[in-house]
C-alpha cells in the first residue's frame, strides 16, 4: 500500500512540473512574440533607398538621389551612391525603441573621401554628428512599403507596394497596375490625371519615334504623344472624367528615353488597351511616319525628313 501510495505521489507531482514547465514554455512564447513585435527587425532596415524631401530640375524632369544605405547585424551601416564611389561611407547605428534609430556620423573610408561623398552626408545628416530617424511600418506609397525619416531625409525600404490597390501619386488617388495602350489620337500628356493639370513636357530628341536628325530645333519639348505609338503605363486614375462625350480614366504611362524614363497621364477615352502580340504585328516605320507627319505640321520637324525618305 506504501508503496502504491508512493507511486502516485511521484505521478501527480511529475504532471505538476510538467504543467509547470509548459505554462512557463507559452509565458516563453508570449514574451517573445512581444519583444520581436515591438522591436524593429534588421530585415526591415535592409537596403534602404535614399530619397532627399527636395528634388532638382535635370532641365526638363525631376530627379531624386541614387543612393542607398545597408545595416548590418554588427551595428554598422554604409552609404552606398549609384554614381561611382559604391560603399564610400561605414558608421554606426543603435536601435533604441520601435520607433527610433540612431546613426552616428561615418567614421570609416575605405577610399579618398570625395566632395560628393561630402555632399551626400551633409545632406543625409545636415552637419550634425547624429541623425535620429523614425521607423513607420504603416508608411506605404505608389512604389514602396515602410520608411526611416527625419525633418530632411527618408529612406524608403526596397519592398514594392502591391499592385491592384490604390495609391495617391501626382495629387490623384489611382489604382496601381501594369498594362500596354495604344494612343489613338493626338493627346496631351499631363503632370496629373486631370484637364486642369499642367502640360507634361519631354525632349523631342529623346522620342523613340521621332527622327531627331531632322528636328528643327533640336532642344525643342513637347507635350504630345500621337496615334499609333505605344506606351507601358503603371496605373489609371480611380476617378473618371467626362470629356467630348466620354466617361473614362486617365492612364499613366512610362516615355522611355535614352539615357531615363519619365512618367505622364493621357486620358483613357483616346487609347486601346493591347496585347504582345498587337505590339508584334504593328508597323513601327508606319508610325513613325505618322509621327514625323505631326511634327512637321506643328513646325518641329523639317520637311526635308520626307524628301530624303522618298529618294
Amino acid at each position: 500500500m506504501t508503496i502504491t501510495k508512493n507511486i502516485i505521489i511521484i505521478v501527480l507531482t511529475l504532471v505538476f512540473v510538467g504543467c509547470l514547465n509548459k505554462q512557463n514554455t507559452e509565458l516563453d512564447k508570449i514574451d517573445m512574440s512581444i519583444n520581436q513585435t515591438s522591436q524593429i527587425n534588421l530585415n526591415e532596415l535592409s537596403f534602404q533607398e535614399i530619397l532627399f524631401n527636395y528634388s532638382w530640375l535635370f532641365g526638363f524632369y525631376e530627379g531624386t538621389a541614387r543612393d542607398k544605405i545597408t545595416f548590418f547585424p554588427d551595428g554598422r551601416y554604409s552609404v552606398w551612391n549609384g554614381y561611382g564611389l559604391g560603399d564610400f561611407a561605414f558608421g554606426e547605428y543603435e536601435i533604441l525603441n520601435e520607433t527610433d534609430v540612431r546613426l552616428k556620423f561615418p567614421v570609416d573610408f575605405p577610399h579618398e573621401k570625395t566632395s560628393s561623398a561630402d555632399y551626400i552626408l551633409g545632406n543625409i545628416f545636415n552637419n550634425n554628428e547624429e541623425l535620429l530617424l523614425k521607423f513607420d511600418r504603416e508608411y506605404r506609397d505608389f512604389y514602396n512599403l515602410m520608411k526611416l525619416y527625419s525633418d530632411n531625409v527618408f529612406f524608403v525600404s526596397n519592398i514594392d507596394s502591391p499592385k491592384g490597390e490604390e495609391y495617391s501619386i501626382d495629387n490623384a488617388i489611382a489604382v496601381k497596375i501594369n498594362g500596354r495602350i495604344k494612343i489613338l489620337n493626338t493627346l496631351n500628356t499631363r503632370k496629373s490625371p486631370s484637364i486642369e493639370a499642367p502640360f507634361h513636357y519631354v525632349p523631342l530628341s529623346d522620342r523613340q519615334s521621332v527622327n531627331s536628325n531632322y528636328l528643327i530645333d533640336q532642344y525643342a519639348s513637347i507635350n504630345l504623344v500621337f496615334a499609333g505609338e505605344i506606351f507601358d503605363y503603371e496605373a489609371i486614375s480611380k476617378h473618371k472624367d467626362e470629356i467630348n462625350g466620354l466617361n473614362e480614366p486617365w492612364y499613366r504611362i512610362i516615355l522611355q528615353h535614352e539615357f531615363y524614363y519619365t512618367f505622364a497621364w493621357v486620358y483613357g477615352g483616346y487609347v486601346e488597351e493591347i496585347s504582345e502580340n498587337d505590339i508584334k504585328n504593328s508597323d513601327y516605320f508606319q508610325v513613325q511616319q505618322a509621327v514625323a507627319a505631326e511634327l512637321v505640321e506643328r513646325g518641329f520637324l523639317d520637311k526635308r525628313y520626307f524628301e530624303e525618305m522618298e529618294r
